[in-house]
């Protein structure tokens, strides 16, 4: 291992090999890096032995097995080190170095394979140091340098353990081996006497005063989070014992109306809000009807839900207290037209506000809690308004709770009003019971806002006449227009008319086409977007891939009865359309490759596939089967059939790549050889290999029904009273029996709103603080676990925080409120003394970073397929637009960036960390902050400058933006390191590629698909420099929900490579280790 040294060049001898001059050592990872000599071959490629430097003691660091690829013309016109212009050989050929475990149908047509596969050295392929193909080659042909590791026992362990805890390492000759050392320390020694006196007293009186300012600083902020607290309680559902209520309403002496369940009063809580109390007259059951309330919206937030402040239990008397709600329910408003009421009714444009305002909130029912929540009581009724008559779902007496992945839902009895009850409850032949049955009930609702009237009108002798559903459609399909009984300007007409459509497609009698299949149009989670059917020409089903030019016919569907649930299907089977219309020797048309089939969902395992080549030369391998029907002259065409898809590896010199399909499985004739190729026994011919295409190909259908989650249906049992002593009986046994299963509900109902806990708690739960999580900008966060065994993160706040408690205030007050399946949970909190904490929910697989970036994050290993990293943007997408839409105000983050979005163990992304969160009135456009808060890299133009426009939630969408464009490259946006400048900062050089025509020809040369294309766009419309030019979230999540052939390019963001992003000063509320933070004081 000896080193020597000529003029300012250090040498390394190889015993073998000769000299060669180091040009890097890493001692951490043991490596060294030489330099080949000039005066070897041009092109170290076409001479292999030149790059092996084996020694006893060194070896190559990594080794790369690549193959050679020919093209006629050049792949990469923007590229700097591909292709390797010293492997071209002549002017019309451009040679390039791929990864042998490339899928083969990475290159085109006109490119050849021209090698076996290579074993070329490298420095860490795509591990921590990220290093790409591209910079291997570029290492070899350009810098012609050789990264080395060394390996010697008694040395290389010892010393990279010292170098990776900071210390030096030594060698110690007499016992040849290695050891550790602290670096050396300066010691200083104060000199005595007068001057060591004074400094004393000085530091001392220093001391003093700044333990007195902090003392009486903590001391405010203790007094200013206390207060808050108090607050704070009133806001969580309270129990109250039935004498509170009786004073709370006066002894109920204002009734405000009648339910189904019992009567409803006026009540004023005693910190003066008013209240309506609900009190259960005729309570069934063992107390359903309490639990379903209690269980749903006790436990969440939204603007269109209504709230639930407490609720009381005692005894055999139990009620619900409400939010007050001046307006009352929508049915007096809309039903005003016809009657002798001195309601004003509402104008279309307002009947549009209230829809979509009910919509949204059955979307979050369905879609944004922990648990899907199925109403099964939508209706007019149940629609109450404020006072700004914006609508508010209640009367969840009849909800179902279920898991989010469950698509059916069983039901013992029928549940609902009659007129708004879906068919498929009250028989199964018109489909499986789901939240589809809500979309009917609100369908309803809809067409009774358009008409002003009942469905069914009881006055009305004739009832046929009275449908008022069939009337509309048939006014829709031949006028084309609705005819009420009202005057309408022509917007209102427009807005009727919209309306009436929506409400027709929710009462659509079949509730989907059949779990798991869905159609064209249906919203994102009916079905698996994987199995999106159409009909085409009338009475053909297609398989709607979403891949122009590419059609595949539906022949079967096979499928077998799971239990009493439904049917589970096990696969269906199409046949590309070219095939399938008699052509006897032709291609697909269009290659449905391994590169499709991942972008879809699936794996390439999951299929049996045809290859076809074309080669200059014969070859002679029982693993290549002629196809004579496509060879031509100098150009033989063969098929290989495998288990997977093949890389390309498995490909014969001068092979070109032409088409590649599934196939189905023929286990009589073909054998597994040679790993994952099948051979086939008897020799092949051109009609055997079009019979087999001509089959088409079996598609998994991957569905797991479950019907344990949900809810079960308690049944009703009943007795005949035989005497009245034993109906008495009777009627006390099963009062007890309701009081009891109220009471065993109430006591599992800790998670209602986050707990208070004392610090001795924490240190119970954490173990003494025993395991950290992790580090962040306001503390550290530990694991900890409750008494029943439940997970939890807890983030002790730094008790020397510059903040006066904001960060404290601003997690409880946003999240502790609040209640979203894609928003982190808020278990409970701590304040005691200088001690804040705050207790979370447990999130095993971290944050977002560790999965879309390296160690070093500059390029991000593929942890997930693009449709997985869709799915997380959408969920984020949809917490975002929760927080600015979906609560009573509007919260801006300001902090969105990889590492505060969590994942929990089914991935499921959390949008966490809300220390610089702020909360402002829904009605506010204008924001106004004092100085700039964010993470450097994540700020939206307008925190730094004001000159861009106003501070809005426009400021979150440009930081998911930026985060979106993160997850697409797997990179920092900002990275300094690469070497190439118009690769420094991704957003620039990605539009570049997406918009310059010359690049978008060879786009899947670069491995650019469907997902990272559509992510990039949503991406680049969210950073526009200008506010009004973004999107709103609810926009962002239609165009993530979209295919990527309809989202138009937007114009370039105004920040490139070329303009460096601004420099930013660092102020309170950092929030990020990793990167600089600034917020306000």
């Amino acid at each position: 291992m000896e080193l020597s040294c000529s003029g300012n060049t250090t040498i390394l001898k190889l015993p073998n090999h000769g000299s060669y001059n180091v040009t890097a050592i890493d001692y951490c990872l043991a490596a060294i890096t030489v330099k080949l000599p000039i005066t070897s071959a041009p092109c170290p490629l076409w001479n292999l032995s030149l790059l092996d430097l084996r020694t006893p003691i060194y070896k190559p660091y990594e080794i790369v097995n690549v193959i050679l690829v020919s093209c006629s013309r050049n792949l990469f016109p923007q590229n700097t080190t591909l292709p390797t212009s010293c492997l071209r050989s002549g002017h019309d050929r451009f040679v390039y170095v791929f990864g042998a475990q490339k899928n083969m149908d990475t290159i085109p047509s006109y490119c050849m394979v021209t090698s076996k596969v290579l074993r070329i050295p490298a420095k860490d392929y795509q591990g921590a140091q990220g290093l790409s193909l591209e910079e291997i080659v570029n290492d070899l042909v350009v810098r012609r340098e050789i990264t080395l590791s060394w390996s010697v026992p008694e040395i290389t362990e010892v010393c990279k353990d010292c170098e990776a805890a900071g210390k030096t390492c030594y060698f110690s000759i007499s016992r040849n081996t290695a050891f550790c050392r602290h670096h050396g320390e300066k010691i200083v020694k104060l000199t005595t006497g007068t001057s060591a006196a004074a400094f004393v007293i000085l530091l001392v009186a220093v001391i003093t005063l700044y333990i007195f300012r902090k003392s009486e600083k903590e001391k405010e902020t203790r007094i200013k989070v206390e207060k808050f607290l108090a607050t704070y309680s009133d806001t969580k559902p309270t129990r109250y014992t039935f004498l509170q209520l009786k004073k709370m309403t006066r002894r109920f002496k204002v009734q405000l109306g009648q339910g189904g369940f019992g009567s409803v009063y006026k009540g004023v809580l005693p910190n003066g809000v008013p209240v309506a109390v609900k009190m259960l007259e005729r309570s069934k059951g063992e107390g359903e009807e309490f639990i379903n309330e209690v269980a749903t919206i006790g436990r969440i937030h939204h603007v269109n839900v209504v709230r639930l402040l407490g609720f009381c239990s005692d005894g055999s008397r139990r009620a619900l207290i409400y939010e007050f709600l001046p307006n009352e329910s929508l049915e007096k408003y809309i039903f005003s037209r016809n009657s002798t009421s001195h309601q004003e009714p509402f104008r279309m444009e307002k009947l549009q506000e209230i829809a979509i305002g009910i919509a949204r909130g059955i979307e979050y029912l369905h879609q944004g809690c922990d648990h899907r929540i199925l109403h099964f009581d939508i209706k007019p009724h149940n629609i109450l308004l404020d006072q700004n008559y914006n609508p508010k779902i209640s009367d969840f007496g009849l909800a179902k709770l279920c898991s989010r992945d469950q698509s059916i839902v069983t039901m013992t009895a029928a549940r609902g009003t009659m007129g708004y009850i879906a068919p498929e409850i009250y028989s199964r032949n018109f489909g499986t019971v789901s939240y589809k049955s809500d979309v009917y009930s609100f369908g309803m609702l809809m067409l009774e806002l358009v008409g002003g009237k009942k469905i069914a009108d009881p006055e009305i002798e004739n009832q046929g006449e009275a449908y008022f559903p069939e009337w509309v459609y048939e006014q829709l399909v031949s006028r084309q227009e609705l005819e009420l009984d009202i005057e309408m300007t022509a917007s209102e007409e427009e807005i009727a008319k919209k309306l009436a459509i929506v409400a027709l497609w929710c009462v659509q009698w079949n509730p989907d086409i059949g779990y798991p299949f869905r159609s064209q149009g249906d919203p994102h989670k009916c079905g698996d977007r994987r199995y999106q059917l159409a009909c085409v020409d009338g009475n053909k089903t297609i398989w709607d891939i979403r891949q122009p030019g590419t059609s595949y016919y539906v022949t079967e569907i096979s499928k077998r009865n799971a239990d009493f649930s439904g049917y589970r299907y096990d696969n269906f089977t199409v046949v590309d359309a070219n095939l399938a219309n008699g052509s006897s020797c032709s291609l697909p048309l269009q290659s449905l490759s391994r590169t499709s089939i991942d972008s879809m969902g699936f794996k390439d395992i999951e299929f049996t596939w045809a290859t076809f080549v074309s080669c200059t030369r014969m070859i002679v391998n029982s693993t290549y089967n002629p196809v004579p029907c496509l060879s031509k002259t100098g150009a033989f065409a063969y098929v290989m059939l495998s288990s997977e898809a093949l890389h390309l590896d498995y490909a014969e010199r001068f092979c070109s790549f032409l088409a590649m399909t599934p196939i189905t499985l023929d286990p009589e004739r073909m054998q597994v050889m040679n790993g994952n190729i099948y051979s086939l026994e008897h020799p092949t011919t051109t009609e055997y290999v079009f019979q087999l295409l001509k089959r088409g190909f079996p598609v998994p259908l991957e569905t797991y029904l479950s019907v344990g989650d949900c809810l079960k249906d308690r049944a009703k049992f009943i007795i005949a009273p035989l005497t009245i002593f034993l109906f008495l009986a009777h009627k006390l046994w099963k009062e007890k029996k309701s009081v009891d299963a109220v009471e065993k509900f109430l006591r599992s109902q800790r998670a209602l709103a986050p707990t208070r806990y004392a610090y001795t708690d924490l240190i119970a739960i954490t173990g003494h603080f025993k395991e950290k999580l992790g580090q962040g900008g306001y503390g550290s966060v530990f694991k900890g676990v409750f008494p029943g065994g439940v997970l939890v993160a807890v983030k002790m706040l730094l008790s020397n925080s510059r903040c006066n408690g904001e960060e404290f205030i601003n997690e409880v007050s946003t999240i502790g409120r609040i209640h979203h399946v894609n928003v982190i949970k808020l278990v409970g909190f701590c304040s005691e003394g200088s001690k804040r904490a705050l207790v979370y929910e447990y999130m095993p697989n971290g944050s977002l970073d560790k999965h879309i970036f390296s160690a070093n994050g500059v390029a991000g290993r593929r942890t997930f397929t693009w449709d997985k990293l869709n799915d997380i943007a959408l969920g984020i997408a949809r917490g975002i637009n929760y927080l600015h839409q979906g609560c009573d105000k509007r919260i801006l983050h300001f902090d969105i960036k990889p590492q505060n979005i969590l994942l929990d163990r089914n991935f499921t992304p959390k949008v966490a960390d809300f220390g610089l969160a702020k909360l402002y009135p829904k009605d506010t456009s204008l924001v106004s902050m004092s100085t700039t808060r964010g993470t450097t890299g994540y700020i939206a133009p307008e925190l730094i400058s004001r000159s861009f426009g106003i501070i809005s939630h426009k400021s979150d969408v440009y930081s998911f933006g930026m985060l979106l464009m993160e997850m697409a490259g797997g990179r920092r946006n900002a990275d300094p390191r690469a070497e190439n400048s118009s690769q420094a900062y991704y957003p620039s050089w990605i539009y570049d590629r997406l918009t310059q025509p010359e690049i978008s020809e060879i786009t899947t040369t670069f491995d650019i698909s469907e997902g990272e294309r559509k992510l990039c766009i949503v991406g680049l419309w969210c950073i526009q420099v200008r506010p009004l030019a973004r999107p709103a979230m609810s926009k962002v999540i239609e165009m993530l929900e979209a295919d990527v052939g309809t989202l138009e390019m937007p114009p370039k963001p105004f920040f490139s490579s070329e303009e460096p992003i601004p420099t930013i000063s660092v102020s309170c509320l950092g929030s990020s280790l990793e990167l600089p933070s600034i917020s306000e004081d």
